[in-house]
């Protein structure tokens, strides 16, 4: 081997040596690259160029390889979508990258999609609970909107077996999952509600007449049974069952005004000097707010004689309503009276208010 000598694509330049072995400089006529290359490889034929010949051979081999195999992109195979070929080789076989009708990517061989060895992702599970569900969902019962006794079907709540639908009763508003063949056959009519707690719509309680019946979320979080109520004086209002029971709600409060227009007049036509909702500026409640007394009888010079409370049963009777009047208001204002020795008349709402009112007058008069 001389210099300028060619040796496949390679021209030889120049020869030098390495750790004791032999090696050519040479130039490739095909990319133009220069590469130090031993001499025996150039001998035995190892060698023709810089690696880039070989490299061109492969790609134009790939090419035509991809050139013959048939594009399977965008079709469909039972629960398989192809979406492109797959960079995984077995040997030779070609694998395409799919989409599972279930979500899964998974990699197929073109043979195993043609044949329909291979249908889906191969998670069993998946699809048979899917299958499943188409199956149920044509042959279900629809009962949404249909009414079982007290219970109103809304919608179903989404288990597969056994089917359960979501149910508000009507009564008292409670929401539940029942069992759709305890609907259908009449073994669930409602929450219970009717049997614990039977309803009083229809009923009279005082100056009430209860109406209908629902549910209402208390600023704790927990719920109560409500009605809505109309009043004789025609007030509606929602009251809370447990007070229409226990009879600690009898009106929507027009009984007291009624009680303080009655006391106002018999005061007005025994000629007594009066006023109503009479403060004082030293007097404060909750929220440095003044308290309030419904009655004050004057003398001539407009000094308070006396002063006179009309109390409701909320101030008497433990419930939530009145509890700020009983554990406050009222002992703050008698003990301000005690101390600034101002007469406080309290008249009850059990009391007689003509026997009570009588009292008071003859003790101012006399």
């Amino acid at each position: 081997m001389n210099r300028n000598d060619m040796v496949g694509y390679l021209l030889l330049n120049q020869r030098n040596k390495q750790n004791n072995r032999a090696y050519w400089d040479c130039t490739c006529t095909l990319c133009g690259n220069n590469k130090n290359i031993r001499e025996d490889t150039l001998q035995s034929g190892k060698r023709v160029s810089c690696g880039c010949y070989q490299k061109s051979k492969e790609c134009s081999e790939k090419r035509k390889l991809s050139a013959q195999i048939e594009d399977l992109t965008g079709r469909v195979y039972h629960e398989l979508t192809v979406l492109h070929i797959s960079d995984k080789r077995v040997g030779k076989k070609i694998m395409w990258t799919c989409l599972c009708s279930c979500g899964q990517i998974v990699d197929v061989w073109s043979a195993n999609l043609k044949n329909g060895n291979t249908k889906t992702c191969g998670n069993y599970e998946n699809h048979r609970k899917e299958k499943l569900q188409k199956v149920w969902e044509q042959t279900l019962d629809n009962l949404s909107g249909k009414i079982y006794g007290d219970w109103l079907v809304k919608h179903r709540d989404g288990t597969t077996k056994p089917t359960r639908w979501i149910c508000v009763c009507q009564k008292c508003g409670t929401i539940k999952s029942v069992l759709g063949s305890s609907l259908k056959n009449g073994t669930s009519t409602s929450c219970g509600c009717s049997k614990h707690n039977p309803s009083l719509t229809g009923k009279r309680i005082g100056k009430w007449l209860v109406g209908k019946r629902s549910k209402r979320k208390r600023p704790n979080g927990r719920y109560c049974t409500t009605y809505l109520c109309l009043c004789d004086c025609g007030t509606e209002r929602y009251v809370d069952e447990s007070r229409l029971i226990n009879g600690t709600s009898l009106g929507c409060g027009c009984v007291k005004s009624s009680a303080n227009t009655y006391i106002k007049s018999v005061l007005d036509n025994c000629n007594i000097k009066n006023t109503t909702e009479y403060k004082y500026d030293d007097l404060k409640g909750p929220g440095n707010k003044p308290l309030r007394f419904d009655f004050a009888i004057l003398d001539e010079n407009n000094n308070v004689v006396c002063l006179i409370e009309y109390q409701g049963a909320q101030h008497f009777v433990e419930q939530d309503f009145g509890k700020i009047q009983r554990k406050i208001t009222d002992p703050l204002k008698r003990e301000y009276c005690k101390k600034n020795h101002i007469k406080l008349y309290e008249i009850k709402y059990t009391d007689n208010i003509d026997a009570s009112l009588d009292k008071i007058i003859t003790h101012i008069t006399c």
